[in-house]
């Protein structure tokens, strides 16, 4: 075997390819960090889930309210961390060698301009993707039934809507919102979330309103970022 070939061998060997279930070409892989530590992992890990994604996974954060520059150091540290024990051959089976994308998921409205925009521009400069919510997660979750585009001054106003669309009380307990997150979580819901979310965002580039703007979201960019990890026959309805 010649040096060029034998090289060529290590190069196409050195890494394992990772495959969702189904697929014909690698799955790209993603880490996920939120800053809530029920709402959020709990709506992803139920995403993830019920789309067999295999190659995503999600981490709790749960400091800094919100910070973005603290959760894309998180990211970062995992992906760090990550690559280190790929080199050390401390993986499981069914864990990536490295992340192909980083995405944080955090809410504005716990959060000063400055430190909104320093930890946006952290991020971006270090190849870390975001998914904010203002003004929380709770209006993504408000899109999934009903679409508006009316101020809200806080998360409070927002869980108040979201309780008179559900008719029953909203509680972010852990035991609680896990029986209520399945009822977000299906194929017809998450494609009105994602339409009513891009009319949001429609209404606001109409209106000139500054970021971030009240309402909104940027979820759906994320969750068409993890269905590219589903198979074929999971892939359709997106």
């Amino acid at each position: 075997m010649s040096s060029k070939s034998r090289r060529k061998k290590n190069q196409s060997s050195s890494r394992p390819i990772r495959r969702a279930r189904g697929s014909v070409a690698p799955a790209i892989s993603i880490l996920v960090v939120t800053e809530g530590t029920v709402t959020e992992p709990t709506y992803f890990i139920e995403f993830r889930n019920r789309f067999k994604l295999l190659t995503v996974e999600i981490v709790v954060e749960g400091s800094g309210c919100g910070d973005p520059k603290v959760l894309a150091e998180r990211a970062l540290e995992e992906q760090r961390k990550r690559k280190l024990n790929a080199r050390k051959g401390l993986l499981s089976i069914a864990q990536v060698e490295a992340f192909d994308q980083l995405w944080i998921v955090f809410d504005t409205d716990a959060l000063k301009s400055d430190k909104l925009h320093n930890g946006i521009s952290f991020a971006k400069s270090n190849g870390v993707r975001y998914a904010q919510s203002t003004p929380c997660f709770e209006f993504w979750l408000l899109l999934h039934l009903h679409f508006t585009t009316a101020p809200m001054a806080d998360c409070a106003e927002v869980i108040k809507w979201l309780e008179k669309v559900l008719g029953r009380k909203y509680s972010k307990k852990r035991g609680n919102f896990e029986n209520l997150i399945p009822q977000f979580v299906t194929e017809e819901r998450i494609q009105n979330a994602i339409k009513n979310t891009q009319l949001v965002r429609r209404h606001h580039k109409s209106a000139l309103t500054q970021f971030p703007c009240d309402p909104s979201t940027d979820v759906d960019f994320l969750v068409g970022a993890l269905t590219q990890t589903a198979s074929p026959a999971k892939k359709k309805f997106f």
